[in-house]
């Protein structure tokens, strides 16, 4: 049984989701206490319950504590996940983050699947789905781990209403001729940016089915990102949709493309908030990152460390800022997997080392 401080570090839910799917991966029981504790509203809110709940039903786990406000939770995997898997969360709860916790052991139960997932698929303070499929798709697959993700409908806040679908191959057993050679045995290194391709705006407002679309949004969002992006030095494209969804909601996001690496900046517009106000948000801190020497944007560093570990090869990338969520991610991956060890090295202003050390 390993026993996890729900309060340590970042103290948030990435907590709980990584060390519910790394729990399922490694099948080793967890105990978690202390969830969330120094949050305004602390315990397990209803997106965190869901984390939990859909996790169990995956694996066939034993819980206790699985319920909205409880602030432990016990959670004992009986087997690894098989075939197909479908998950409403009820709410406008983040799909992406959900995806983000049962994805790997999805992955791991070696005969892939299909996972559906239905709630929220554009939230604030979480992965969008453009995000997942323009920037840690492309990421992961550059090591080997695949997986094909549809949209099938937008869910925005407060209705939700959104559906994605991943398609995950099956994994080779371990120590199997293809799984040998699958195997890259040289390690991962991403330290130089490779040369500048491409910059591309995508601003996007969704409004309820029957409601006239306003195609004005989207484009004052992306001229105002585009304005102050090319006041630096950077040229970009713009595309601007407007689509259906349960609720209405504005986002505009900025994709970088470096070589074979990605990266990606994200802003949701609120009440009260211009489109104006919007655009120059996600591109002040596109410029952060743009005006940086980092590889990889800091939303995708503490996302790959998963990954990286359970890859079980060094590796080594920069990021533009040592986030709290990085090192704790960081903390709670050696916890499970000891062979494993990050070392976060800040080199200068806006960039920052991360390496992972693995013993055979």
């Amino acid at each position: 049984m390993i026993t996890i401080d729900g309060s340590f570090g970042e103290g948030g839910g990435q907590i709980l989701r990584s060390s519910l799917s790394l729990s399922a991966i490694t099948q080793q029981p967890i105990t978690l206490h202390n969830i969330r504790a120094n949050r305004k509203k602390p315990g397990l809110r209803r997106q965190h319950l869901a984390c939990v709940q859909a996790l169990a039903q995956l694996c066939e786990a034993e819980v206790s504590g699985d319920e909205v406000g409880s602030d432990h939770v016990t959670f004992a995997p009986t087997t690894l996940p098989q075939s197909n898997f479908t998950y409403d969360i009820g709410t406008a709860g983040s799909t992406s983050l959900l995806f983000h916790a049962l994805y790997y052991p999805m992955l791991w139960g070696q005969q892939g699947g299909t996972l559906e997932l239905l709630g929220g698929t554009h939230n604030a303070m979480a992965p969008s789905f453009d995000y997942l499929e323009r920037v840690w798709q492309p990421l992961l697959s550059e090591f080997g781990f695949e997986a094909s993700l549809e949209l099938g409908s937008y869910g925005f806040y407060p209705k939700g209403g959104g559906h994605i679908r991943a398609f995950i191959p099956p994994k080779h057993p371990v120590g199997s001729q293809e799984a040998q050679g699958e195997q890259d045995p040289s390690s991962l290194t991403w330290t130089e940016r490779p040369a500048f391709a491409h910059l591309e705006i995508v601003a996007m407002f969704a409004q309820p089915q029957g409601q006239r679309p306003r195609k004005q949004i989207p484009q004052r969002m992306a001229t105002m990102a585009q304005k102050i992006l090319k006041a630096k030095g950077f040229a970009s494209t713009v595309t601007t949709l407007n689509v259906e969804s349960a609720s209405a909601g504005a986002v505009c996001s900025i994709f970088a493309t470096f070589g074979n690496l990605r990266a990606g900046f994200v802003a949701f517009g609120d009440r009260g908030v211009s489109s104006e106000a919007v655009g120059k948000q996600v591109a002040l801190e596109a410029l952060q990152f743009l005006e940086s020497e980092a590889c990889v944007d800091s939303h995708a560093a503490d996302q790959l460390l998963l990954p990286l570990a359970l890859r079980g090869k060094p590796a080594s990338f920069t990021t533009s800022e040592k986030t709290g969520h990085l090192e704790t991610n960081a903390d709670i991956i050696q916890r499970f997997l000891p062979n494993c060890q990050f070392v976060l090295t800040e080199q200068a202003p806006n960039l920052v080392l991360v390496e992972l050390k693995t013993e055979s």
